[in-house]
């Protein structure tokens, strides 16, 4: 059972995870042979202000007012 973990900024609508989830699991099934029905895709939302890279934490999306 294979398990993909997506983590992101939390800006994503439902409709791109499903273009997502849709194409990671047909990268999956062609390269191992495993079947689609086995493969879970989690998506993690995530605040920009709750990741941080190279020791700085994200700023928050400009406000475009």
């Amino acid at each position: 059972m294979p398990v993909i973990r997506v983590s992101w900024f939390n800006d994503k609508t439902d409709a791109i995870k499903a273009e997502v989830a849709a194409e990671l699991t047909n990268v999956l099934v062609q390269k191992t042979g495993v079947d689609k029905k086995w493969v879970y895709v989690i998506f993690e939302d995530v605040k920009p202000t709750d990741w941080a890279v190279a020791g700085e934490i994200f700023s928050p999306p400009a406000s475009s007012d």
